[in-house]
């Protein structure tokens, strides 16, 4: 009885088992039948058996290709077309930055004391815009840092943002690239390129120490300081000195290095005791450069900031000069190098702000002019021409202007020095194409001024023109008095009274000057009056005649009446020609304004810029003797 009643129960047991196992099959049949009904239609009005939609599966798998992702894409595709929904399997959980993050990265990429802007026509590439869908060429930009010193950096100056090394070097723009991407770096500066030479001849206690950077760590307290990177600070670590003695491990022996010198690489020998005062010489002044360069950028970012409505920032240089070339050209033409052949370009970027509290707005100029000099009185003439141009444009009163020449000087390029190359780059790439030829400066704005895929406004000035002030300019300079320390200077800020400016130094100082140019009192050189002048035949001297200034050559000359016989070249576009009828005429010595004058070139003649100004003063005085 008690065997029929386990077994009765081992029925009962094993019947639930099979009810609860039926269930659960269920529960999860459905589950299945719910998930595939959101991504897949019933395929029974499409195949009428499960076996021929199986062959009809075979065949689509045998065409599908063998790797596991590119068949996942695929199907992907696929079901996508034909609006079918493939449910993710795995929750996408969103890490990405948000666009101000990204936004403040990129602006940190193109600040001038991080990346500088390559200024060569070559150095450009093309970036795809993905607003506008199309690709547009920009200038590059150099990383003066390597990625982790930019990043350090970067936290340093927003620390509460959250960002890793690797999200910060992808977010790095396509135009700005690291120092191993260009071939030839240029205009690189002096002081620390020749403490790197020096660097590299040393050697060390500490293995740590490789660049200039790890010294100023070493010795300085903090970079910002002026005080520490002058060696004024007391709770500085070590001075120079000390530490060179402490951390030098020199040889007695004789070392040579590399040294740039006036343009030159020159090569020097150096005993022990010499690289040490040279070490001591270069860092000294290799603190006090760094520390200028971070200050000068600290202080055009303060002011970019605090700009309003009514002042205006330039920044003002002049770009390298275009050699005017050819296409096929002969050989006697490719080997020819003439200061003449070649068209000069001044480059401003300006800053301003119509409403106050509202975006900084910029305006790029580019002067060019057929005259190779450059000088501070034609400084004066093309920031005249920019600022009238400005006022034109804007609608507000221009209260103040501060204009920063020789930006980050010795270190660094300014956004105004890829104005010229865009602008070269443009002009050589027609010539090469043949669709243009240019033989001097106005062809060369004729070609940049028709420009329809630029916001470069581009100006001409003639040599005549900038005559007619040069003159008047420069003797107002002469009887300035002499300011001690100008050539640090790098901007000038005209201030309340028409003759007071603010000088900012490279020190960060700002220095108050007072000055009263008198253009009307100007000093006369009496060796250049015709009083001094002595007759030597057969040379060329200026001539006053017909309301206008001559060249010519004396042939003739009598001493007692003081006649001279002179044969008279004409200027050309190209320069002073002799004419195909001689012009020969007699006339008084009094009317010789100054000579002998030293003529360049051969066929046609050439005047340098010197002789020209001397000629140009000396013919107005004379005319306004006549006058009176």
């Amino acid at each position: 009885m008690k065997a029929l009643r386990l077994k009765r129960k081992d029925k009962k047991l094993k019947k639930k088992e099979a009810e609860a196992s039926k269930l659960r099959m269920r529960k999860m049949r459905e589950k299945k039948k719910s998930v595939s009904s959101l991504s897949q239609q019933p395929t029974t009005k499409a195949y009428s058996t499960p076996q021929s939609l199986g062959k009809a599966v075979r065949r689509i798998k045998k065409s599908l290709p063998c790797s596991p992702s590119k068949k996942q894409a695929v199907v992907e595709k696929i079901a996508s077309d034909l609006g079918l929904i493939i449910p993710s399997t795995k929750p996408v959980k969103n890490y990405g930055l948000s666009k101000d993050t990204k936004e403040c990265v990129k602006v940190f990429y193109y600040r001038d004391d991080i990346t500088r802007q390559l200024q060569g026509k070559k150095d450009v590439k093309s970036v795809l815009n993905p607003e506008a869908n199309k690709r547009t060429l920009l200038q590059k930009r150099l990383l003066m840092y390597n990625l982790k010193d930019a990043f350090q950096l970067f936290k340093i100056d927003h620390p509460n943002i959250e960002i890793g090394l690797s999200k910060f070097c992808e977010l790095r723009p396509s135009e700005v690239e690291t120092v191993g991407c260009k071939d030839q770096a240029v205009c690189c500066c002096p002081y620390c390129e020749n403490f790197a030479f020096l660097l590299k001849v040393c050697k060390w206690k500490n293995n740590n120490i490789k660049t200039a950077n790890d010294i100023f760590d070493l010795i300085v307290c903090n970079k910002n300081n002026a005080d520490c990177m002058k060696q004024k600070c007391k709770n500085c670590p070590m001075q120079i000195k000390k530490f060179i003695d402490e951390e030098l491990d020199l040889n007695e022996g004789k070392v040579c290095v590399n040294q740039w010198n006036k343009g030159k690489l020159e090569e020097n020998v150096l005993e022990a005791k010499k690289i040490i005062e040279e070490l001591i010489s270069q860092l000294t002044t290799l603190l006090k450069h760094i520390y200028n360069i971070s200050r000068q950028a600290k202080e055009i970012r303060k002011q970019k900031d605090s700009l309003l409505p009514g002042q205006l920032l330039m920044q003002i240089d002049f770009s390298q000069n275009y050699e005017i070339k050819h296409q096929n050209e002969v050989m006697a033409a490719h080997w020819k190098t003439d200061q003449d052949l070649s068209v000069t370009v001044y480059t401003a970027v300006v800053y301003f702000r119509r409403v106050e509290d509202e975006d900084l707005e910029t305006k790029c100029y580019a002067v060019i002019f057929d005259f190779n000099r450059h000088t501070s009185a034609i400084v004066k003439i093309f920031n005249k021409a920019i600022t009238e141009d400005i006022k034109k444009m804007v609608n507000f009163k221009i209260t103040s202007i501060n204009i920063w020449s020789d930006v980050l000087r010795t270190m660094e390029k300014g956004p105004h020095d890829g104005i010229g190359a865009v602008l070269k780059r443009h002009v050589w790439k027609k010539v090469l194409q043949g669709k243009t030829i240019i033989k001097n400066a106005f062809e060369f704005f004729k070609e940049v001024a028709n420009r329809s895929d630029t916001n470069i406004t581009c100006l001409f000035i003639e040599e005549k023109e900038i005559l007619q002030e040069l003159v008047d300019i420069e003797n107002g300079f002469e009887s300035i008095k002499e300011l001690k320390g100008i050539q640090s200077c790098h901007c000038v800020r005209k201030t309340t009274s028409s003759f007071d400016v603010d000088m900012f130094l490279n020190t960060g100082d700002e220095i108050p000057l007072s000055t009263i140019p008198n253009l009307m009192e100007t000093k006369v050189n009496c060796s250049l009056t015709g009083g001094a002048i002595s007759i030597e035949l057969e040379n060329y001297y200026s001539i006053f005649y017909d309301d206008n200034w001559y060249i010519g050559r004396i042939i003739e000359f009598d001493k007692n009446s003081e006649m001279c016989k002179i044969k008279f070249l004409h200027e050309t576009d190209v320069g002073f020609k002799w004419l195909s009828a001689d012009d020969v005429q007699m006339m008084e010595k009094k009317f010789i304004l100054s000579g002998p004058i030293q003529l360049m070139g051969n066929l046609p003649f050439h005047i340098n810029y010197e002789t020209r100004r001397n000629i140009s003063f000396l013919y107005k005085n004379k005319k306004g003797l006549r006058l009176n």
